[in-house]
């Protein structure tokens, strides 16, 4: 909208050259004719005027309003690539996260299993209880790390609707 504006002040700054015309048309009635024998007298008058020359204003307006209209036309571009970048980077996020994801699914998976070798050890009498603790332990932080990891795929995606202006 900058631009719209930047250009249509720098046509009426352009249209300051052309010459100012009016007209004005008067018409009365008077049914008192006395040293007129026209009861209803009329007028019609044109005027013109034109500033030839103003010391340079208006050619310097037009050269400010052509600055002005190039300024906001390159703020539009800038924006246009600021987005596009805010965009390319959430979505970059998301694929990241989503890929993250992925691999702690595979290491909860092999927690559970740790978890299912250590009980199986502890029940024929090859590892202590405290082996089997630690890969309850395990378990519960693969577990976690994997809730944390679909919570920061959430919010990448929400970051990416933002970007997007969905949101």
């Amino acid at each position: 909208q900058r631009v719209l504006a930047a250009k249509h002040q720098m046509t009426g700054w352009a249209f300051q050259w052309a010459p100012r015309v009016d007209a004005s048309f008067r018409f009365d009635y008077n049914p008192n004719s006395g040293f007129n024998d026209d009861v209803t007298p009329w007028a019609l008058t044109f005027s013109a005027s034109w500033d030839l020359w103003d010391g340079g204003t208006r050619n310097a307006r037009i050269r400010e309003s052509a600055s002005l209209r190039r300024m906001a036309a390159l703020q539009q571009e800038r924006l246009a690539q600021v987005i596009e970048e805010d965009v390319r980077v959430a979505w970059e996020r998301l694929d990241q996260a989503e890929q993250s994801l992925g691999t702690l699914d595979r290491e909860l998976e092999l927690a559970r299993e740790n978890l299912r070798l250590a009980e199986g050890e502890f029940t024929a009498g090859q590892a202590n209880y405290l082996e089997v603790d630690n890969a309850r332990i395990g378990l519960m932080r693969s577990e976690l790390a994997r809730v944390q990891g679909e919570a920061l795929r959430q919010l990448r995606a929400v970051e990416l609707l933002v970007a997007t202006g969905d949101i």
